[in-house]
């Protein structure tokens, strides 16, 4: 109890978690759907292109990349924008781009999927290993 006491205590004169064990590195804004069949993964991945037709013109302050996985088994589609830095990706949220540009290519996306009231938006700490 006092070793919590303590902790509690430092949280709040510091404003930090001293056990955080896991470092904001890249952050990535993600979509995660299911779709019904391979055309309409086609149809999202057109939407795809022209997101990232669309960041790689306005090139937001630190955006590194889009990836898009696809499981054909169950038909999961899941895109993914990562930014350098969670700052990056803040100003990326507030942007006029995300809101005018973006978010009605997402909503033209998500047109797509199986099920509308499934479709999960997050965002993630993004890091890769390399071998």
């Amino acid at each position: 109890p006092a070793m919590l006491r303590t902790r509690a205590a430092d949280r709040l004169a510091t404003g930090t978690r001293r056990m955080c064990t896991v470092p904001i590195t890249h952050v990535a804004r993600i979509v995660r759907m299911h779709v019904a069949s391979e055309r309409q993964a086609a149809k999202a991945d057109a939407v795809v292109v022209k997101m990232r037709a669309a960041l790689e013109e306005a090139a937001p302050p630190g955006y590194a990349k889009m990836v898009r996985t696809v499981c054909k088994t169950e038909w999961a589609y899941e895109t993914a924008i990562v930014f350098r830095s969670l700052d990056d990706f803040k100003g990326y949220m507030e942007s006029d781009m995300r809101s005018k540009t973006m978010t009605p290519l997402l909503g033209d996306m998500t047109k797509y999927a199986l099920d509308p009231e499934t479709v999960y938006i997050g965002n993630r700490i993004y890091d890769e290993y390399p071998h």
